[in-house]
C-alpha cells in the first residue's frame, strides 16, 4: 500500500515535532516537509505536492493565507487547518477557503462522532474537540 504523504507547518516546534513523531509511527504515513510559515508551506506543496498539508492558522504569515498557494502548487492535497481558537469567526473563514478545521487532530472527529459542514468543508465544533 502506498503511504499518505504529509507535510506538516506549525510555528511551535514542540508541537510540530510530536505531530512528526506520532505520524512516523504509523506505518501508513510519511512526513515529506515541515516548516513554520506559510512560506514553508507553499514551499512543501510546491516541492513535495502531499497528500495532506496540516497547517496552523496562526503561525507567521497565516495558515488562511497559505491555503490559496498551497493548493495553486499542489491542487490535489488536502489542507487540513490546526488551531486551538474557540472563535467562530476562525471556524467559519477556514471552512470558507476550502480547508477542513480541526482543533487539534483529526482524532477529535473520530473521538465525537460528529461533524459540522460549513461551506463545503468539515468543521469539528469546539465543544466536541
Amino acid at each position: 500500500m502506498t503511504s499518505i504523504t504529509v507535510g506538516i507547518v506549525d510555528d511551535h516546534p514542540l508541537f510540530r515535532e510530536g505531530v512528526t513523531r506520532s505520524l512516523s509511527e504509523i506505518k501508513d504515513f510519511l512526513v515529506v516537509g515541515e516548516g513554520a510559515t506559510s512560506d514553508d508551506a507553499a514551499m512543501i506543496a510546491a516541492d513535495q505536492r502531499p497528500d495532506v498539508m496540516l497547517v496552523d492558522v496562526s503561525m507567521p504569515g497565516g495558515g488562511l493565507s497559505a491555503i490559496g498557494e498551497i493548493l495553486q502548487h499542489s491542487p490535489s492535497t488536502k489542507v487540513l487547518m490546526l488551531t486551538a481558537s474557540e472563535e467562530i469567526d476562525t471556524q467559519t473563514a477556514t471552512a470558507l477557503t476550502g480547508a477542513h478545521r480541526d482543533k487539534h487532530s483529526s482524532q477529535a472527529r473520530q473521538r465525537c462522532g460528529r461533524q459540522d459542514h460549513i461551506g463545503g468543508a468539515g468543521v469539528v465544533a469546539s465543544q466536541f474537540a
